[in-house]
């Protein structure tokens, strides 16, 4: 049996080395984005829950006779559903030609909203961008007077602190990754040298 020459011996041992590296860093990576990515959707989940219920909650107060009385009270209602961190960021009551009758920012009061012609017969949640490029939540639902369509109350989730958050995930999964691969080299060099005088002893 030929004994391996030294040359190639390092040559094996630094191909090991690059292999155990190489798997630890996979497995590592992988398991980091896999972590996020659940975090970010449980974390979404979340958000649309409080918007769906908090639309539902404003929308069955809308609907209310003294609500139709009392335009002031439900801007106020509106007004109060908003958050500074924008879960949620703006709230609007509609009529069933999609036209905005009060919303949390008053500003936007006689604007038409076209996704809510005609108003939704349930309770739906889309995504979209906002102005700003950060994505969000548009929660809509119906409003009855009398047992009949009087129009519909839209709520607007921001996901931009989700977005951060998942940016900001992302760049420690990196920090991580970068730490533990000089960890996995040093580990492999150490490791790889038994491999490497089997692997030498058989050749």
């Amino acid at each position: 049996m030929n004994q391996v020459k030294p040359p190639l011996k390092v040559t094996l041992h630094l191909k090991t080395c690059a292999l155990v590296s190489a798997v630890v860093l996979a497995s590592v990576s992988t398991a980091a984005l896999l972590e996020g990515r659940v975090r970010s959707s449980l974390h979404r989940r979340e958000l649309e829950r409080r918007g769906v219920a908090l639309a539902e909650a404003a929308a069955y107060v809308a609907s209310s006779p003294s609500a139709a009385r009392d335009n002031l009270m439900v801007q106020g209602l509106l007004a109060g559903l908003v958050r500074p961190d924008g879960a949620p960021r703006a709230a609007a009551l509609c009529d069933v030609a999609g036209v905005v009758l009060l919303h949390s920012n008053p500003e936007l009061q006689g604007s038409t909203l076209v996704d809510l012609v005609p108003p939704p017969e349930s309770t739906r949640v889309a995504e979209e961008a906002g102005p700003d490029g950060a994505r969000v939540l548009l929660v809509a639902t119906p409003v009855f007077r009398d047992s009949e369509p009087a129009g519909s109350l839209r709520v607007e989730v921001s996901l931009k602190a989700l977005d951060l958050e998942a940016a900001a995930a992302a760049e420690r999964a990196l920090w991580a990754c970068g730490a533990l691969l000089l960890l996995a080299a040093g580990a492999a060099f150490l490791f790889a040298r038994p491999l490497t005088r089997a692997l030498g002893k058989l050749a």
